[in-house]
């Protein structure tokens, strides 16, 4: 694989359940990295703002989805696009102003993330850094470096 400048793979093939997507990514980043192959892993269909973040920390680098534009991306989560409407109190806008509103709001949160991620990725131990679901992201990375322990 070392001739390639990037690895790819899609969320679905990584595993049914989330913790089984973060480990085999993890697997196989660690395997990349003990062959010598420093591409990317690119994680097709993962860019939520909320389970983005553990594909980065599994060994993810690069990742892509529909969910921003499908999606409202509020507080750190995504929302169905009439609910964060009702939560802005946007409720009479129109579809297109609703739309515009959505994806300049989403492509702002993304960003949000990807700066959280740089610096978290200068201090690991810092989960703060992450933003208002820190504690639930850093449960869920416990139980990925668990798993990865116990399989070995």
């Amino acid at each position: 694989l070392r001739p390639f400048d990037v690895i790819g793979v899609t969320e679905k093939e990584l595993g049914r359940s989330v913790v089984d997507r973060l480990v085999t990514l993890a697997r196989l980043r660690s395997v990349l990295d003990e062959a010598g192959v420093i591409a990317p892993i690119h994680v097709f269909g993962a860019l939520d703002p909320l389970i983005s973040p553990l594909y980065f920390m599994a060994g993810g680098e690069i990742f892509d989805g529909l969910s921003w534009i499908r999606y409202a991306y509020y507080n750190g989560i995504a929302v169905h696009q009439d609910a964060v409407s009702v939560l802005q109190c946007h409720v009479d806008d129109d579809p297109q102003r609703r739309d515009a509103r959505r994806h300049l709001s989403n492509l702002a949160e993304l960003r949000r993330v990807k700066h959280r991620l740089e610096r978290w990725a200068l201090e690991p131990d810092r989960f703060d850094l992450l933003g208002p679901h820190h504690q639930e992201l850093r449960e869920v990375y416990e139980i990925l470096v668990a798993q990865l322990a116990r399989k070995g």
